[in-house]
Protein backbone atom coordinates (compact mmCIF):
# COMPACT_ATOMS: atom_id res chain seq x y z
CA UNK A 1 0.00 0.00 0.00
CA UNK A 2 1.35 3.44 -0.97
CA UNK A 3 0.31 6.66 0.71
CA UNK A 4 1.28 9.93 -0.98
CA UNK A 5 1.14 12.80 1.45
CA UNK A 6 1.04 16.52 0.64
CA UNK A 7 1.73 18.79 3.60
CA UNK A 8 -0.79 21.48 4.44
CA UNK A 9 -0.42 24.44 2.07
CA UNK A 10 1.96 22.47 -0.17
CA UNK A 11 1.68 20.27 -3.24
CA UNK A 12 -1.92 19.58 -4.15
CA UNK A 13 -3.32 20.31 -0.72
CA UNK A 14 -5.72 23.18 -0.16
CA UNK A 15 -4.12 26.50 0.80
CA UNK A 16 -5.29 28.06 4.03
CA UNK A 17 -3.88 31.24 5.59
CA UNK A 18 -4.56 29.60 8.97
CA UNK A 19 -1.60 27.30 8.31
CA UNK A 20 0.80 29.78 6.71
CA UNK A 21 3.39 29.52 9.49
CA UNK A 22 3.82 25.74 9.74
CA UNK A 23 7.23 24.38 10.67
CA UNK A 24 8.82 20.99 9.98
CA UNK A 25 7.91 19.61 13.41
CA UNK A 26 4.23 20.42 12.86
CA UNK A 27 4.33 18.90 9.38
CA UNK A 28 5.97 15.75 10.79
CA UNK A 29 3.18 15.53 13.38
CA UNK A 30 0.65 15.69 10.51
CA UNK A 31 2.38 12.69 8.91
CA UNK A 32 2.40 10.85 12.25
CA UNK A 33 -1.30 11.57 12.71
CA UNK A 34 -1.99 10.20 9.21
CA UNK A 35 0.05 7.03 9.87
CA UNK A 36 -1.79 6.49 13.15
CA UNK A 37 -5.19 7.26 11.63
CA UNK A 38 -4.66 4.81 8.75
CA UNK A 39 -3.38 2.12 11.14
CA UNK A 40 -0.19 1.58 9.16
CA UNK A 41 1.93 -1.06 10.91
CA UNK A 42 5.12 -0.94 8.82
CA UNK A 43 6.40 1.94 6.71
CA UNK A 44 9.17 2.96 4.36
CA UNK A 45 9.21 6.77 4.40
CA UNK A 46 10.50 8.74 1.42
CA UNK A 47 10.74 12.53 1.58
CA UNK A 48 11.61 14.69 -1.43
CA UNK A 49 12.82 18.28 -1.23
CA UNK A 50 10.91 19.97 1.60
CA UNK A 51 9.35 16.57 2.32
CA UNK A 52 12.87 15.34 3.06
CA UNK A 53 13.15 17.86 5.87
CA UNK A 54 9.72 16.75 7.12
CA UNK A 55 10.89 13.11 6.96
CA UNK A 56 13.97 13.99 9.02
CA UNK A 57 11.74 15.67 11.63
CA UNK A 58 9.50 12.59 11.52
CA UNK A 59 12.46 10.36 12.33
CA UNK A 60 13.21 12.44 15.42
CA UNK A 61 9.57 12.13 16.53
CA UNK A 62 9.16 8.43 15.69
CA UNK A 63 8.21 7.54 19.28
CA UNK A 64 4.93 9.40 18.68
CA UNK A 65 3.95 6.81 16.06
CA UNK A 66 1.67 4.16 17.51
CA UNK A 67 2.14 0.54 16.45
CA UNK A 68 4.13 1.37 13.33
CA UNK A 69 7.64 0.22 12.62
CA UNK A 70 9.64 2.61 10.43
CA UNK A 71 11.60 0.23 8.22
CA UNK A 72 13.55 2.83 6.27
CA UNK A 73 13.89 6.54 5.73
CA UNK A 74 14.99 7.93 2.37
CA UNK A 75 15.62 11.64 1.96
CA UNK A 76 15.97 13.00 -1.57
CA UNK A 77 17.05 16.34 -2.98
CA UNK A 78 17.42 18.56 0.07
CA UNK A 79 20.02 20.96 1.25
CA UNK A 80 21.07 20.72 4.91
CA UNK A 81 20.98 24.48 5.38
CA UNK A 82 18.45 27.13 6.33
CA UNK A 83 17.42 29.46 3.52
CA UNK A 84 17.19 33.24 3.50
CA UNK A 85 14.91 35.37 1.33
CA UNK A 86 17.94 36.31 -0.80
CA UNK A 87 18.47 32.62 -1.63
CA UNK A 88 15.04 32.59 -3.22
CA UNK A 89 15.32 35.65 -5.46
CA UNK A 90 15.27 33.58 -8.65
CA UNK A 91 12.33 31.57 -7.29
CA UNK A 92 10.44 34.79 -6.51
CA UNK A 93 11.14 36.09 -10.01
CA UNK A 94 9.95 32.80 -11.55
CA UNK A 95 6.75 32.83 -9.49
CA UNK A 96 6.12 36.40 -10.67
CA UNK A 97 6.56 35.28 -14.29
CA UNK A 98 4.19 32.32 -13.85
CA UNK A 99 1.60 34.52 -12.14
CA UNK A 100 1.78 37.00 -15.03
CA UNK A 101 1.43 34.19 -17.57
CA UNK A 102 -1.61 32.85 -15.73
CA UNK A 103 -3.14 36.32 -15.53
CA UNK A 104 -3.11 36.56 -19.34
CA UNK A 105 -5.83 33.92 -19.60
CA UNK A 106 -9.38 34.05 -18.28
CA UNK A 107 -9.77 30.28 -18.61
CA UNK A 108 -7.52 28.34 -16.21
CA UNK A 109 -7.04 25.75 -18.99
CA UNK A 110 -5.01 27.05 -21.94
CA UNK A 111 -3.25 25.62 -24.97
CA UNK A 112 0.15 24.14 -24.17
CA UNK A 113 1.69 25.91 -27.19
CA UNK A 114 0.58 29.29 -25.74
CA UNK A 115 2.23 28.49 -22.42
CA UNK A 116 5.43 27.38 -24.15
CA UNK A 117 5.61 30.61 -26.18
CA UNK A 118 5.18 32.76 -23.08
CA UNK A 119 7.74 30.78 -21.08
CA UNK A 120 10.25 30.76 -23.95
CA UNK A 121 9.96 34.55 -24.12
CA UNK A 122 10.58 35.08 -20.40
CA UNK A 123 12.68 32.21 -18.99
CA UNK A 124 16.06 31.69 -20.65
CA UNK A 125 17.30 28.75 -18.54
CA UNK A 126 16.38 25.58 -20.44
CA UNK A 127 16.42 23.34 -17.35
CA UNK A 128 14.11 25.69 -15.48
CA UNK A 129 11.77 25.88 -18.50
CA UNK A 130 11.60 22.08 -18.68
CA UNK A 131 10.98 21.82 -14.93
CA UNK A 132 8.15 24.36 -15.14
CA UNK A 133 6.59 22.62 -18.13
CA UNK A 134 6.69 19.31 -16.23
CA UNK A 135 4.18 20.91 -13.84
CA UNK A 136 1.43 21.25 -16.43
CA UNK A 137 -1.72 19.24 -15.87
CA UNK A 138 -3.99 18.31 -18.79
CA UNK A 139 -7.71 18.94 -18.56
CA UNK A 140 -10.01 15.94 -18.55
CA UNK A 141 -11.64 17.05 -21.79
CA UNK A 142 -10.42 16.08 -25.25
CA UNK A 143 -9.41 19.64 -26.16
CA UNK A 144 -5.90 19.11 -24.70
CA UNK A 145 -5.74 22.31 -22.70
CA UNK A 146 -3.51 22.60 -19.66
CA UNK A 147 -3.15 24.37 -16.32
CA UNK A 148 -0.52 24.43 -13.59
CA UNK A 149 -0.59 21.47 -11.21
CA UNK A 150 -0.03 23.97 -8.38
CA UNK A 151 -1.97 27.03 -7.24
CA UNK A 152 0.24 29.85 -8.56
CA UNK A 153 -2.00 32.59 -7.16
CA UNK A 154 -1.59 31.39 -3.56
CA UNK A 155 2.11 30.69 -4.02
CA UNK A 156 2.48 34.25 -5.29
CA UNK A 157 0.86 35.62 -2.11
Amino acid sequence: KNVNFCDRNHGRSHYSPLHSDLNYDQMAEDVIHTINLLGISRAHVIGHSMGGKVAAALALKRKMIKQCQLLSLTILDISPIAYSRNDFQSVIETVDILKNISSNFADPFIEKSDIIKLIDNTITDGSLRNFILSNLQASNSKNQKFRWSFDIHNIHK
